[in-house]
């Protein structure tokens, strides 16, 4: 499907939802349709979502789109709409030295690592600069959790222990980077790996529980990263409890949502089998 196609579907469908009601005579969806959008923007979708919502799946939608599509292209639809012609800017404010060295040496840090192959020396130029750029707020005493979590992430790589104290603060203080809850966990499940403390050399109850826990804020946030569902995969491989089919369903959706990634479908059927469940074939709806 091309991106033009995409829009143009998605557009009949938005109109459908709004107002194949009044277009059609009849109450179709609406309410289905606003509880749609209301998971849509809380969550990861999928043909369940969509099917828990409607009572249909993704064909039936594809049938009932082509029955809309001449009535919505020879029905002109007009609507009143209270537009407030003179806006209020917001309060405009300079940005804080943390904030300024944050935003800097995170840039540095993502560029830096990006030229690792391309350009070694100059990866390493970038990489040495992020540091001198974000320690500085820090050593002044700023604390704020955007800079802990990009603190956290550039020494990731380099100092575990220390990487691992700034991302907890990060995650402290609630701040919207699934990167950071996902590395948080990648630490915490290294740690748990080393040391296991349940039956058999397995992750005990509270060491997977302190794995997950960052990986489910991670699942929460935009955007969905498929590290996040990988490591969540992983987890339970080596746990010595049973996923209950809710966590496999968890780690469908990710299936879901990035489908094209094998890998991730083989860990989530490797581990299905683990657990004697049966595999999931899907790669994707």
């Amino acid at each position: 499907m091309t991106e033009k196609r995409g829009d143009s579907e998605a557009a009949l469908f938005v109109r459908w939802g709004l107002y194949a009601p009044s277009l059609l005579g009849k109450p179709i969806h609406r309410n289905a349709f606003w509880k749609f959008v209301a998971q849509a923007t809380s969550g990861p979708v999928t043909e369940k979502t969509f099917r828990d919502c409607f009572g249909f799946g993704y064909a039936e939608m594809e049938s009932e789109l082509d029955r809309f599509f001449p009535v919505a292209v020879n029905n002109l639809i007009t609507r009143d709409v209270d537009i407030d012609l003179d806006p209020k800017l917001p309060k405009l404010r300079d940005a804080t030295p943390s904030e300024v060295g944050r935003i800097i040496g995170d840039w540095e840090r993502i560029e830096g690592n990006g030229l690792k192959v391309e350009n070694p020396e100059l990866s390493r130029e970038f990489l040495k600069q992020a540091s001198k750029t974000l320690l500085k707020p820090y050593n002044d005493g700023s604390r704020d959790p955007q800079l802990l979590g990009a603190l956290g992430l550039y020494e990731f790589p380099i100092d575990r222990e220390l990487s691992g104290k700034h991302l907890q603060g990060a995650a402290d203080g609630h701040i919207i980077r699934p990167t950071v809850y996902t590395r948080l966990a990648q630490l915490r499940f290294d740690a748990a790996q080393s040391h296991p403390a349940g039956s058999e050399g397995k992750l005990s109850d509270d060491q997977l529980a302190s794995v997950l826990g960052p990986l489910f804020t991670a699942r929460q946030q935009p955007p969905a990263m498929v590290e996040t569902y990988r490591l969540m995969a992983k987890a339970w491989s080596q746990s010595a409890i049973k996923p209950t089919k809710d966590h496999l369903a968890i780690l469908d959706e990710g299936m879901a949502l990035f489908w094209p990634d094998k890998g991730l479908a083989d860990d989530v059927n490797a581990l299905r089998s683990q657990w004697g469940y049966p595999p999931n074939p899907s790669r994707g709806n």
